[in-house]
């Protein structure tokens, strides 16, 4: 009996005889090509106009880091059902609601009783100042405790009418719920304190492993302890602090809690003696912290270090979307350090700093200060010191409206004006959309400024989201196609040559090898073809300006898309060991993308039993690879309309964001690494099958 060659010998002469008979099959050959060039021009042509955002058209406009997103003034339009304005059919105005403001007397509290339920979270509606004032005196009373773990939503304006009020949470204590203001405005409050972690609210939290239960008309509520803040404006504050951590709206944000959609204005004001202060957070206290959408127009002064105009002490947390049009000062005779018009102190600059802005003329007025030691602005510019100057945008303040692209809800309507001038002190004849409100002769059909309103195509901005990850989708599904159509038939069309060989001297190790040598070789090249093409078609496109492991985001792409391809032509090569007819084999290419369509995760919400399914999907991990390189969780994934606000929300903590879409280094290699893990777990099993071919009747 001959002796078997070596492995390495018979794997060699193996792969020698399948190159040779691919490159002399010359049907088979431009199939090869043919394939992938016009399935990804196919592609192209339908999924990338939506894809990403253009280019800005300056450079000055800091947006890389919402690759999808592209923020601009625009008109604030609605879709007109009825067709009945013949001059203007395709938009209606959008008019002011009636907004009730409740006052405090100073004493009164009431705990908050009514509930609702909105976009799936119950909600305790807050409906006068009372209500609000008693969130304050929760930490102070154990029995009260129980509050600051609850959902509660604004119903009506709040003027506290001067009146001292007490922090929302303390760090014993800290408010662990959601806080919706609903676009209204809280106004005319004090608060005076010695202790640490003050503001509106003084200590926020989020748990995402508890869950509080509530009784409410025999009804079992149940409350996630998210630790969020969004969705109003503050007037008239002022705050004043000998303790740490001191800010207008949030002291200490903690874990992965979020203050949103919030603004500072009018004659507001923060004044520390200790350090880590800021007009909307002073400190936040986690990496996972966001920190969004936000503007502030008050002042801050603070002896000690870690002082800005939004944020003091941001450390390793994420801000973005935001603006200032504020004096940052130091006052007494300790050294002033840290202090910034944007954030006082932060770990890292490049990546934890996206689309700010602050008024260059506020900051050039405070470069020329007055002669008084005891208080001068110290805050030169927007982040530390001029090294970091890059990282957020100075203009001037007749500008500020053109350039601070977001929309902080303040009855759904922010005029450009507005934006230029929050405090309306040069142009006193021109009202506020709040005294327009006020005004009952008020007409918002006439008013020509809803024209110029701020905000976001809501169209054009949702689509392009939307297109970008069906895009990236698509790509995925062109890898897994190419990739099962190179080898369904590869074994089964040689059955009986294998079955014939094996019988005498084959070893199926080296055949197997040989397979998936000549199949890589293939899919490498077609995934050359499907990179480049696509390139073509996004190359005007604004895009991530490197990817998260290599310098470009190209490379990332197409080591995806080939890992990809070769998973999905391993497993078709497990099929061709199985199927016993050319007609099975071809039945299988649309069970298999069907499959992997269904269980991607994106196009239907998966989950229980068929999320834990979806891990065993080429799908999952291919569409994650790319979100992840082309940094989708960074972008803006839901547009939430509500009556009368249009909200950003942006980061880790929202609901549609995939935490494993995360952009890192080793969130990328994890899933390059499963890919892998799959290709050698078909390969084997591929092996294991073709062990029965001595046995095949066929």
């Amino acid at each position: 009996m001959n002796k078997k060659p070596s492995f390495i010998r018979q794997a060699k002469v193996l792969i020698d005889r399948y190159f040779h008979i691919f490159f002399n099959d010359k049907q088979n050959l431009i199939l090869t090509i043919a394939i992938p060039l016009f399935t990804i021009l196919s592609v192209c042509m339908v999924a990338t106009p939506d894809m990403y955002s253009v280019k800005p058209e300056s450079e000055e406009i800091i947006n890389s880091g919402f690759p999808v997103l592209k923020w601009e003034l625009v008109s604030q339009e609605e879709k007109n059902e009825d067709k009945d304005d013949k001059d203007d059919p395709d938009t209606v105005e959008i008019e002011a609601a009636e907004v009730i403001t409740s006052s405090w007397d100073g004493e009164s509290i009431n705990a908050p009783m009514g509930t609702s339920k909105i976009d799936g979270e119950h909600y305790f509606l807050i409906t006068d100042a009372e209500q609000l004032a008693f969130l304050g005196k929760a930490a102070e009373n154990e029995d009260y405790h129980k509050y600051l773990t609850y959902n509660y939503m604004l119903q009506v304006d709040i003027n506290f009418k001067n009146n001292e009020i007490d922090p929302i949470g303390t760090k014993e204590v800290p408010f662990t719920g959601t806080f919706d203001g609903n676009a209204h405005i809280i106004k005319n409050f004090k608060i005076n304190s010695d202790s640490d972690n003050v503001g509106l609210f003084g200590y926020v939290r989020s748990n995402e492993k508890a869950k509080t239960k509530v009784e409410v008309m025999e009804e079992t509520l149940i409350f996630k302890h998210n630790g969020i803040i969004k969705n109003f404006k503050v007037e008239n504050a002022s705050v004043r602090s000998s303790g740490n951590n001191a800010a207008i709206i949030a002291g200490c944000v903690d874990k992965t809690a979020r203050v949103t959609s919030v603004c500072v204005v009018g004659k507001s004001s923060l004044v520390c003696d200790r350090g880590n202060a800021g007009a909307i957070v002073g400190k936040a206290n986690s990496s996972d912290v966001e920190i969004y959408n936000c503007y502030s127009t008050a002042n801050v002064t603070a002896k000690s270090k870690n002082v800005g105009g939004l944020v003091g002490n941001l450390g390793s947390a994420r801000l973005s979307a935001a603006y200032c049009s504020a004096q940052v000062k130091h006052k007494g005779n300790s050294k002033a350090e840290n202090y910034g018009t944007i954030v006082g102190q932060c770990n890292d600059y490049e990546t934890q700093l996206k689309s700010l802005y602050y008024n260059e003329t506020i900051r050039d007025d405070a470069d020329k200060n007055d002669d008084d030691d005891s208080e001068k602005a110290s805050a030169f510019y927007a982040v530390n010191d001029k090294d970091y100057k890059k990282y957020a945008v100075g203009i001037e303040e007749d500008d500020l409206g053109d350039y601070s692209s977001m929309l902080v809800p303040f009855k759904g309507i922010y005029t450009a004006h507005e934006l230029a001038y929050p405090d309306h002190k040069d142009n006193k004849d021109i009202k506020t959309d709040l005294e327009k409100f006020d005004d009952e002769d008020y007409d918002a059909e006439e008013d020509k400024d809803l024209e110029a309103s701020y905000g976001f195509k809501k169209d054009g901005q949702l689509s392009q989201f939307t297109g970008t990850q069906l895009g990236l989708f698509t790509l995925v599904c062109v890898a897994i196609f190419i990739g099962v159509c190179n080898s369904i038939q590869e074994i089964f069309k040689e059955r009986n040559i294998l079955k014939r060989e094996y019988m005498t001297n084959l070893r199926l190790g080296p055949y197997v090898v040989s397979k998936l040598v000549v199949q890589a070789a293939v899919c490498a090249v077609q995934m050359i073809v499907v990179v480049a093409m696509y390139a073509m078609f996004v190359g005007g496109k604004q895009l991530p300006e490197s990817g998260v492991i290599f310098g470009s985001i190209w490379i990332e792409y197409y080591v995806t898309l080939f890992i990809l391809a070769f998973a999905s032509d391993v497993l078709a090569l497990v099929v061709s060991a199985v199927v016993k007819s050319s007609a099975t084999a071809n039945t299988f290419i649309p069970i298999i993308l069907i499959v992997q369509i269904a269980f991607s995760g994106v196009m239907f919400e998966l989950n229980g039993v068929m999320d834990v399914v979806a891990n065993a999907m080429l799908s999952k991990w291919g569409i994650a690879a790319l979100a992840v390189t082309t940094r989708l969780n960074d972008a803006q994934e839901l547009f939430i309309i509500e009556n009368p606000s249009l909200q950003l929300q942006l980061g880790n903590s929202t609901n549609t964001v995939n935490t494993l879409f995360t952009s890192t280094a080793s969130n990328l290699l994890m899933i390059w690494g499963i890919l892998l893990i799959f290709i050698v777990v078909c390969s084997i099993a591929c092996g294991a099958l073709l062990t029965r071919v001595k046995n095949d009747r066929r």
